[in-house]
């Protein structure tokens, strides 16, 4: 703490944010991203300035997501085309997987549950037929921890907005995780809780705390913010699957029926 207290630059928030967009702009990747064939000089023609430009922006998505600040996270990635036959990013696998795992994890919050449903399926999948590559990276172990984070994550998506999923992945859903989808079915707000902690990022707050009040600081504090935010908008959603299922009840049977 008297290190920190000392030196209130390291980590500092703005400082860590200035240096990634300088990044970005100087090597004039989002221009490179957006017409790759109009330009010279820079990502267009430097292989390694290209990577530097690209990765600031995949921290970019991260930092903001850390923030808190989803909107802004989806944002600084819209120029990257996703639907590339080879995008960058898959040269990568732990690129790949951080990518994926944080669009998921912004759509999620960001109550936009179909979008976080098909990007989490789309790098499951992907990871479930590559696995026996994907195991001799010395990055291994982390991606396999993200894999097991975004199931969780996937889970509590479905039990926002239920919907159809691969066949693979129901299977893997039903062998490893089928008890607690049984009690997020169920509505059981502490699983929702503990799936949420397990899966989410570790949050950092944009401020530094007050040093001086060593009594009142709250290390979780930016983790219990989104944890609160995130519980008031499952309890505004979790009717929402029981009155679609019986809205669908009463569309399929007649009005004579019913009368």
């Amino acid at each position: 703490v008297a290190f920190f207290r000392d030196k209130p630059d390291v980590w500092k928030t703005t400082t860590v944010l200035t240096y990634l967009h300088r990044l970005v702009r100087a090597s004039k990747v989002e221009s490179y991203l957006s017409d790759k064939t109009s330009g010279s000089g820079g990502p267009f023609s430097c292989e390694t300035t290209r990577l530097l430009g690209y990765f600031s922006l995949m921290q970019l998505l991260r930092v903001h997501s850390l923030l808190g600040d989803y909107h802004l996270a989806m944002r600084t990635i819209q120029r990257i085309d996703m639907q590339e036959e080879v995008p960058l990013f898959c040269k990568i696998p732990a690129c790949h997987v951080t990518l994926y795992y944080y669009m998921g994890f912004a759509y999620l919050m960001m109550r936009r549950y179909a979008d976080a449903i098909r990007t989490f399926s789309e790098i499951l999948v992907f990871l479930s037929k590559t696995s026996g590559v994907n195991h001799m990276s010395y990055q291994f172990d982390a991606m396999s921890k993200k894999q097991d984070q975004m199931y969780a994550l996937m889970l509590i998506a479905l039990a926002l907005s239920p919907r159809q999923i691969d066949e693979s992945l129901e299977k893997t859903i039903r062998d490893k995780h089928g008890e607690k989808q049984a009690r997020l079915r169920g509505g059981e707000e502490l699983c929702f809780e503990e799936l949420f902690s397990y899966a989410c990022p570790k949050f950092v707050s944009a401020a530094p705390p007050d040093y001086e009040a060593n009594e009142t600081f709250n290390a979780n504090e930016a983790h219990q913010r989104q944890l609160h935010l995130f519980l008031q908008e499952m309890r505004q959603q979790q009717l929402l699957p029981r009155i679609g299922a019986y809205m669908k009840l009463y569309t399929a049977i007649t009005t004579s029926k019913l009368a």
